[in-house]
């Protein structure tokens, strides 16, 4: 497998903030060559009985461009000095740059599946497997030392077991599922607040995670015309191990709380 993608944007601001005019542009170019190998067997041990094994080995190239211009002409820059009594700036950068860097990231992703036909209508499996997010940059550092500097690669192994039914002459089918989720370096995207006062979004390796829920759904057929149906998620998400302290950051984190993942529900 191969892959390759590229990327080039340009993210501009023009507002007014609290402490004066701000109207930098962020000209982002990112490349990536991705490659990958991965092969899959399935084992049928008895009648009964499937073992499957997986594999993938992946390793991701990126290059990354990022410069920071100030959009704003003399002549614009002096009348807005005049309107404001002071000089527009270019938050959320502190300085104009522009830098090429690069990194790659590989890693091994195992999974492993067993499934057991305890009757032709009744079906008990388990699994486990590796997943695996490479790094990257984030797109309006405020500095060109913070710009090559990546956010780390994301991995996660999940483990699942389940059973899926039917019943009644396949009038009911009922499936259920529990499972865990252990993330290393969880990248997140989230909305912090520069001293500035200009709020951005931007990724961040928020730790350690785990997430861990049941499931449970059916389908029944009530008649010819007639189809009922419904399902519950329980899901309980946290952060173990945070790499994120309030007391050593330069900006206020708005939308989650460190312990908990922003935006992952409860329930569904």
């Amino acid at each position: 497998y191969y892959l390759n993608e590229g990327v080039d944007r340009v993210l501009r601001f023009n507002r007014q903030l609290a402490n004066g005019f701000s109207a930098p542009a962020f000209d982002q170019s990112l490349s990536t060559d991705s490659y990958a190998v991965f092969g899959q067997f399935t084992w049928a041990i008895t009648d009964r009985f499937n073992l499957a094994v997986g594999a993938r080995q992946t390793r991701d190239e990126k290059a990354w461009d990022l410069g920071v211009t100030d959009t704003l002409s003399e002549a614009e820059r002096e009348a807005i000095e005049e309107d404001l009594g002071r000089a527009p700036g270019i938050a959320p950068a502190r300085e104009l740059y522009s830098i090429s860097t690069g990194d790659s990231w590989s890693e091994f992703t195992p999974k492993v599946a067993l499934d057991f036909r305890a009757t032709d209508d009744v079906m008990l499996y388990t699994s486990w497997a590796r997943g695996f997010k490479s790094g990257g940059w984030v797109g309006f550092a405020a500095t060109a030392e913070a710009a090559v500097i990546p956010y780390k690669p994301e991995t996660v192994d999940s483990l699942e077991g389940g059973i899926k039914s039917q019943w009644l002459n396949n009038r009911l089918q009922l499936n259920a599922n529990v499972f865990s989720m252990d993330f290393k370096e969880m990248q997140q995207r989230d909305t912090i607040q520069l001293p500035d006062g200009t709020s951005v979004g931007t990724i961040v390796n928020v730790g350690d995670a785990e997430i861990n829920g049941i499931e449970a759904e059916f389908v029944v057929q009530a008649s010819e015309n007639f189809i009922l149906s419904g399902s519950l998620s329980i899901i309980d998400a946290k952060v173990v191990k945070t790499n994120i302290a309030n007391s050593d950051r330069k900006s206020t984190r708005l939308n989650s709380s460190h312990t908990d993942i922003s935006r992952m529900p409860s329930s569904a």
